[in-house]
């Protein structure tokens, strides 16, 4: 008799068992040791999760610490101040950009406009994002911005990545020198030379989203490689 009753209970055991592997093919089992006792859950695929085009989208990705942020097209009238990023969580620090032009360093108000192919410097307590809103008017002209000799903060214009030398391709003769700023590591990149090569290679991608520091041995206007 005991021997028939385990033979029945085994059987019953056999057929939850394939039961449940037949049911949960969508998943997949994951063992939780609990002290001495394993237990086993379901757990549902997990789904991709889509790319996002910044330049498209608007949208600015900002790390801890500090970020050079580059505004690569017209914004929207009403939606064209620094007030873009007063919900962020600035610990207090100002949002910063540099004039060229004899004024230096400048911290920006809530009502400051921000223009396009300029680069601010804005510092973030925790990863965040701020969606931007660009202008739809079908008759902007693109951005043109004109640079002093010297250091200019520039923010770069292209939808996707692009080198240094096709961002610059209408300054070619004029800038001698790229540096980037690395919101992870928080420092300075390695810099860019105008006909550069290894590490300074002019060949080098710039980023959409984000701003450079260029230099230029003389005055000259830079044009935009986005609409």
């Amino acid at each position: 008799m005991m021997r028939w009753i385990q033979w029945i209970l085994g059987f019953v055991l056999v057929v939850i068992t394939v039961s449940v592997g037949v049911t949960a093919d969508n998943y997949t089992t994951v063992a939780i040791p609990a002290d001495n006792i394993t237990t086993t859950m379901m757990e549902q695929p997990s789904a991709t999760v889509p790319q996002t085009d910044s330049y498209n989208s608007g949208i600015v990705e900002l790390k801890t610490g500090w970020n050079l942020v580059g505004i690569p097209r017209r914004l929207a009238d009403d939606m064209n101040t620094a007030s873009l990023f007063s919900r962020i969580d600035s610990a207090g620090r100002s949002i910063w950009t540099y004039d060229p032009a004899g004024k230096g360093w400048k911290d920006l108000t809530a009502q400051d406009k921000l223009f396009p192919l300029d680069g601010y410097f804005i510092y973030s307590a925790k990863p965040d994002r701020v969606a931007l809103s660009y202008s739809v008017d079908p008759l902007q002209v693109p951005p043109v911005k004109d640079l002093q000799a010297g250091w200019n903060l520039v923010g770069f214009s292209g939808a996707s990545d692009a080198s240094a030398r096709d961002s610059f391709l209408s300054i070619r003769k004029t800038w001698t020198q790229v540096i980037g700023w690395d919101p992870v590591q928080q420092r300075t990149e390695d810099s860019i030379i105008n006909g550069g090569n290894d590490t300074h290679a002019d060949s080098r991608m710039l980023i959409p989203m984000r701003a450079y520091w260029v230099y230029a041995d003389s005055p000259c206007s830079l044009a935009s490689i986005g609409a």
